[in-house]
């Protein structure tokens, strides 16, 4: 579910040269070794050098016969070359068990202005300031990734992310291009594996953690639209996650 929330954002290189504002929505659906297991809806708005994302996530099928999850997060900031994170929130429930991070992002620091449980009371691996600097939150770093989505290396590229508890690297590679048949029909689209480099604020049992890799195919769904996933196939020790975009609708 982590990782369908942290793809499930939004990705784009058309940024800088937008001055319409725009908002989108978007829905998403998640199978676990082919069995249907989440839905998300997710909107994304920007207006004079502004972004905001906004995805929520809860879980559907067969998980729903044992417990209920959810996952709301946000992020916003400003846009130029790149995007600048300034606030992210994040909050998962899982039965009564609650998760919940919020971000302030300041020069030469990230700020914890709220946690649920707080970092510092749980066994993990400090996060040195220095290595929170330039860091994104998850769903602005996917941001970050898209800006070279319409570059000669399509899709790669390696983006810093600091969630508040961890600080690891999200990697796109091997970047090819193909056709794909997404919520808007057959389009170009770019085609890149997904990886993730621990860095730091990991609990020590997760040396143990194998990761998290995958694939995830991005197109341009309409004229002036950002590069978005439009589905993610996502590798674990237990089996094989998909995500599939189901529709994408302009709201104005």
């Amino acid at each position: 579910m982590k990782v369908f929330i942290a793809l499930a954002a939004a990705a784009t290189s058309l940024f800088a040269g937008l001055a319409e504002a725009r908002q989108y929505d978007f829905s998403f659906v998640g199978y676990y070794s082919g069995l249907r297991i989440a839905e998300a809806q997710g909107k994304l708005d920007w207006a004079d050098g502004r972004y905001k994302l906004d995805l929520r996530a809860k879980s559907d099928g067969i998980v729903d016969w044992f417990t209920v999850i959810t996952h709301s997060t946000r992020s916003e900031g400003t846009f130029a070359e790149a995007p600048l994170a300034e606030k992210h929130y994040y909050l998962s429930t899982d039965g009564k068990k609650k998760t919940e991070i919020e971000l302030a992002f300041k020069p030469g620091d990230i700020e914890i202005v709220a946690a649920t449980p707080h970092p510092l009371k749980e066994k993990r691996s400090p996060v040195p300031t220095e290595m929170k600097i330039g860091s994104f939150d998850p769903l602005s770093a996917v941001l970050a990734l898209g800006m070279t989505a319409n570059s000669k290396d399509g899709c790669n590229g390696t983006t810093p992310v600091f969630d508040g508890r961890r600080r690891y690297d999200l990697v796109l590679e091997n970047s090819q291009t193909l056709q794909y048949k997404g919520p808007r029909g057959s389009r170009d689209t770019y085609m890149c594996s997904f990886r993730f480099i621990r860095k730091a604020g990991y609990r020590e049992k997760a040396k143990k953690w194998k990761g998290v890799v995958g694939k995830v195919w991005i197109q341009q769904l309409d004229t002036g639209m950002p590069m978005l996933p439009v589905r993610m196939e996502i590798q674990t020790s237990y089996g094989t996650g998909l995500v599939h975009m189901l529709t994408a609708k302009d709201r104005q």
